[in-house]
């Protein structure tokens, strides 16, 4: 691999932890900010992961709530079957770093924009069934304050 192309990864990578660091409160985006190590990057990566995790559950136990006996199985299914695809994704995404200290925060990173995405996908159904709109307050307080966006 050419310097001129590691570098570019390397671009690629920050440009992909910045876009996921807009799951964070204020503390976690002013890691993004602070770290001057790959340790104190992947650290920040890890936070973010764990705090767009922690939202999705949220969202799930709420989503499950509304859902009657019928329909549970499927929704479980379907969660269980978009964790392996995430999972797997963010697994090969991380594998152009393997044996590199940047790994870890590529994966982590990349797992906590997949889980954001599920996160907007998922919330529309909060407003119902039939009316899948982001506009509803039950879906509002799922998305992201504008304050919270990136480093």
């Amino acid at each position: 691999m050419t310097m001129t192309y590691r570098v570019l990864v390397c671009i690629g990578a920050l440009a992909l932890v910045g876009r996921t660091s807009s799951a964070q409160d204020s503390t976690a985006s002013a890691c993004w900010h602070t770290a001057m190590t790959q340790a104190s990057l992947t650290q920040c990566a890890g936070t973010d992961l764990r705090t767009s995790r922690n939202r999705l559950q949220r969202l799930i136990r709420e989503l499950r709530a509304t859902l009657d006996s019928a329909a549970l199985p499927g929704f479980d299914r379907t969660q269980a079957r978009w964790e392996a695809y995430a999972r797997a994704q963010c697994d090969w995404e991380g594998a152009a770093y393997d044996g590199g200290s940047m790994r870890p925060m590529i994966e982590a990173g990349c797992f906590a924009h997949e889980v954001e995405q599920r996160i907007a996908a998922l919330k529309l159904f909060l407003c119902g069934w039939d009316n899948q709109t982001p506009r509803c307050d039950a879906a509002k307080k799922y998305d992201l304050p504008a304050s919270t966006r990136g480093p």
